[in-house]
């Protein structure tokens, strides 16, 4: 069975099931206080929430359902008022019911799975089968000019990260640092500083000039 080809529909789902979903109640937003913060010369953007109380509420009946099932998930049933697109013979799309962001869509297995277990083929497979082959030359000349507006340098660091991890453990502990330190190194550098500046300032970076 061929995964279902759901190209320029699935934005358009998303929004048709939102409204359908705040009208009957299945969509409950966690409203939420945004502010700013400058850090570094980096303007962040924070969301306070307001309440989790009716997600508790929510997650406290789930708890009593699943009193007696020896693997409760919070998607299994899904709510059908939640439900977007089949994705693939092994994932389907839902809204994230406690959204703190609009249109938050959810890919999620049909059967349930640890959330501790390793990504895998299957789990990355349906993300790249939404799209379809007559638009796959204009997506990865998106993705080519994606890397080449990229800072050089970023890109060879990573480059030269990927190989010396080839073949370790991803779970690692010295893996993990060994990355956090390298993805830092390359942030405290000019060519990050210059595409903060150059975002900030509504301009190109230099590299791209």
């Amino acid at each position: 069975m061929s995964p279902p080809d759901i190209s320029g529909t699935l934005w358009p789902a998303v929004l048709r099931q939102t409204a359908h979903a705040l009208d009957c109640g299945a969509l409950l937003p966690i409203e939420t206080i945004r502010s700013t913060i400058e850090d570094g010369g980096v303007r962040f953007l924070i969301r306070q929430v307001s309440s989790l109380a009716r997600k508790d509420e929510d997650q406290q009946i789930r708890k009593a359902k699943a009193a007696n099932s020896r693997r409760p998930d919070p998607f299994l049933p899904y709510d059908p008022d939640l439900f977007v697109a089949d994705i693939s013979e092994t994932h389907i799309a839902l809204l994230n019911k406690f959204n703190v962001i609009d249109h938050h869509l959810l890919i999620v297995t049909r059967r349930f799975e640890l959330q501790e277990a390793l990504l895998n083929l299957a789990k990355v497979q349906p993300k790249a089968r939404i799209v379809a082959v007559d638009a796959l030359d204009g997506r990865l000349g998106g993705l080519v000019d994606a890397l080449r507006s990229s800072g050089p340098a970023a890109q060879a660091h990573c480059k030269r990260l990927l190989a010396s991890l080839r073949g370790h453990d991803a779970l690692d502990p010295q893996v993990a640092e060994q990355t956090a330190r390298s993805i830092a190194e390359v942030r405290a550098g000019d060519e990050a500083r210059e595409g903060i500046a150059a975002f900030f300032a509504k301009r190109k970076p230099s590299w791209t000039a």
